[in-house]
């Protein structure tokens, strides 16, 4: 006798995935699976900050306290060269909104994946979506690469920015080539303590982030449009080491920090996108995408955890109405999302519009354009 259909299947096994079994919980009666490939190639981080509107989102999960004995790195200053070449400093000492953190990500994403597995009863199916088809009666099927197929109810794209199912089911939108190149350094004088806290450095073709991580390991990463890196953005290690030995404010840091900036080997320098895009819809009669299958913001804007986390947690909510066919409650997360893309967007361009040294420049010329979201609601 043939099973019956999962009630849900989630697509991926990132931070979105895991915020939305921890909501979800314990359904009784429900078959929910996930699948994800068993083994997932290392995570390109390209910005390690935990936000202050993520912490708060993983207090109202019930993680905090689990959180914080991850041995993450609190910060509670951050530093900006951005619209001027000095550096500016703001302290979180005072701030109502409280410290933010850096990140080991790849201890952040395992330990959330543990919560997930022991807060909902799911069924792991370590393979990978291959093609769908809508079942007759309602839900889809998914094709898996073993040629086995799993049939649910609802599905949830938590798949990341490949988004294999939402970016078939609706239309999907980039607005830019961003791209980072990213290096981690070892210490090379364990006496030195750099100061914990996220540099912001601005530069006529993009910006650079850094950021102490837990070990004392720190991270350099360059953020440019892929297209005008005039035929170099095959040599990682070349544009990469170009614009930080070119900085002022990074390069210092690196120096003064006790790390050496001929430390990452050219193969430890990775690409990542780190473009903005966001799908037109977000949920529809049998399925919604959470985190980065949804939306994939800028880094320099730290919302893509605290979306992440969000919007996983607020489609967990409608799950068990979602795969009984009652839409309403994803008709106003879509909405919802709609209305923060819309604000990112205009926030993204007053940031950008902030340095006006380099106004003349192509990536900074870019970021001053308005743009319209072309998204719609689920009905």
């Amino acid at each position: 006798m043939p099973k019956r259909p999962y009630d849900l299947a989630i697509v991926g096994n990132g931070v979105a995935a895991s915020a939305t079994l921890i909501a979800l919980g314990r359904q009784r009666g429900a078959r929910i699976a996930v699948v994800a490939p068993a083994r997932t190639p290392p995570k390109i981080v390209v910005g390690e900050q935990l936000s202050t509107a993520a912490v708060r989102l993983l207090d109202e999960l019930g993680l905090l306290a689990s959180f914080r004995a991850q041995g993450h790195v609190e910060t509670h200053a951050s530093f900006a060269s951005w619209g001027q070449p000095g550096l500016a400093q703001r302290s979180a000492i005072g701030d109502p909104r409280g410290a933010g953190w850096s990140l080991d990500r790849a201890r952040f994403d395992r330990w959330l994946q543990e919560e997930a597995q022991a807060r909902c009863d799911a069924e792991w199916i370590a393979d990978t979506v291959v093609d769908f088809e809508h079942r007759r009666n309602d839900g889809l099927r998914l094709e898996l690469r073993n040629g086995s197929p799993v049939d649910a109810r609802f599905v949830v794209d938590a798949s990341g920015r490949a988004a294999v199912l939402a970016r078939r089911l609706t239309a999907r939108k980039q607005v830019d080539r961003l791209i980072a190149i990213v290096g981690s350094f070892d210490p090379v004088d364990p006496g030195v303590r750099p100061t914990a806290g996220t540099m912001i450095e601005a530069m006529p073709a993009g910006w650079l982030y850094s950021a102490l991580l837990p070990e004392g390991r720190f991270v350099v990463a360059w953020f440019g449009d892929a297209d005008l890196l005039d035929g170099a953005s095959s040599d990682r290690s070349a544009v990469w080491r170009e614009h930080v030995e070119a900085s002022r404010h990074t390069r210092e840091r690196i120096r003064s920090a006790g790390y050496s900036l001929h430390t990452p080997a050219p193969s430890s320098l990775r690409r990542a996108d780190a473009s903005t895009a966001w799908c037109h819809a977000l949920a529809g009669s049998g399925w919604a995408a959470v985190g980065d299958a949804a939306a994939a913001f800028d880094p320099l804007s730290s919302h893509g955890l605290a979306t992440s986390l969000w919007s996983g947690a607020r489609v967990a909510r409608e799950l068990p109405r979602g795969w009984k066919g009652e839409l309403a409650g994803l008709a106003v997360y879509d909405e919802t999302f709609a209305s923060g893309v819309a604000l990112y967007l205009r926030q993204r361009r007053q940031i950008y519009a902030a340095e006006g040294r380099f106004a003349d420049e192509p990536f900074w010329r870019r970021r001053r354009a308005a743009i319209d979201t072309g998204m719609t609601a689920a009905r």
